[in-house]
């Protein structure tokens, strides 16, 4: 697990399982730390592996909002460590490896947030 204790203007990738109870067992958790809520329609949820090819795991955030100083939790489709709190899941069946990076992009294609590990 990973976590991104930098909280500033914009939304960041709070927290990541990598591999809970099995290879497919993980998230990514997105938190909002500003007063405004944050619409992540178009947005882009992408792994990047250690030899830099990027790679989908939501290929486009449907028309969802995380709440100001709220979070949203983002699942591989066979995370049994989410439960029943999953907001979204991964829309492709990729998954994270041990030497990944998450990053995450708004719908105009900037980087927002990066977390490597």
């Amino acid at each position: 697990m990973a976590t991104n204790a930098e909280h500033g203007d914009h939304v960041v990738i709070a927290e990541i399982l990598v591999e809970g109870s099995g290879a497919k067992d993980e998230y990514v958790e997105l938190y909002n730390p500003t007063a405004s809520d944050v619409n992540l329609e178009g947005w882009k949820l992408i792994k990047a592996t250690a030899s830099g090819n990027e790679i989908n795991l939501v290929g486009t955030f449907p028309n969802i909002i995380i709440p100001a100083h709220g979070s949203l939790l983002v699942c591989a489709p066979e995370a049994a460590t989410c439960g029943n709190r999953v907001d979204v899941t991964y829309t492709t069946s990729n998954s994270l490896a041990i030497n990944n990076s998450v990053i995450l992009k708004n719908a105009d294609g900037a980087v927002i947030d990066r977390v490597g590990w």
